[in-house]
């Protein structure tokens, strides 16, 4: 957590410095602004980037990951323009992955992402 920047919705952290938000649809719009970023920014162009990125550590972790995104969202997926347009895929694969399930519907990960293009 950096106290310099405060997420909108942000409430605290937990235990291991994640952020907490006031709502999973804040703490969705916070998720695609910063992969947006890393996209548009960074000059990540690949979904292994991608979660490299989001995720670093272990790299068998990080790979197994990564190819999770992959057969789920389209193992071509190549450039700013093809990541940004699978984003909500990415986003739902990436929840998915790291909570074992999704718990969050399609219309709740759709809003989280609209909310994100508005800064």
């Amino acid at each position: 957590w950096n106290e310099r920047f405060i997420w909108k919705g942000q409430t605290g952290q937990d235990a291991d410095g994640y952020v907490l938000f006031s709502s999973a649809k804040l703490g969705i719009r916070a998720m695609a602004m910063l992969l947006r970023h890393y996209v548009q920014y960074n000059g990540i162009i690949t979904i292994h980037g991608l979660i490299t990125r989001w995720s670093p550590g272990n790299s068998e972790e990080v790979l197994a990951y990564a190819r999770y995104v992959k057969n789920r969202c389209g193992a071509n997926l190549v450039g700013v323009s093809a990541l940004l347009e699978a984003g909500q895929c990415i986003v739902t694969v990436m929840i998915t992955y790291e909570n074992g399930e999704q718990p969050y519907t399609a219309s709740l990960i759709a809003a989280g992402i609209r909310l994100s293009h508005i800064q």
